[in-house]
């Protein structure tokens, strides 16, 4: 009868046991989870500092593209100006022919 005295005992150190454990795995799950928290703000982080680079990346291009037609521009202008004198050279190169020949 004695040995069912020492149940109740040994059941009360199984339960505490058990809850030990369970308080243990709740603690190491709250590291976890803190450990997730940081890591998370770090990703938060890095995500707007690559959005900011983004943003600077694509200013760069806009800057270039509008470089790049300014000068495609002035390149067209002064094309269709070296024409247009050519021509007049050509012109005045017949009026000083003719007036040579004649």
């Amino acid at each position: 009868m004695k040995q069912l005295n020492q149940n109740p005992n040994v059941g009360e150190l199984r339960r505490i046991n058990s809850r030990t454990k369970i308080f243990e795995k709740q603690e190491e799950l709250r590291q976890y989870k803190e450990q997730l928290d940081v890591l998370n703000e770090k990703a938060n982080t890095m995500f707007e500092h690559m959005k900011q680079i983004n943003k600077l990346v694509n200013k760069k291009i806009m800057d270039i593209e509008s470089a790049v037609t300014k000068s495609e521009a002035i390149f067209v202008e002064e094309i269709n100006t070296l024409i247009k004198n050519k021509t007049e050279l050509s012109k005045i190169e017949r009026k000083t022919f003719v007036h040579k020949g004649t």
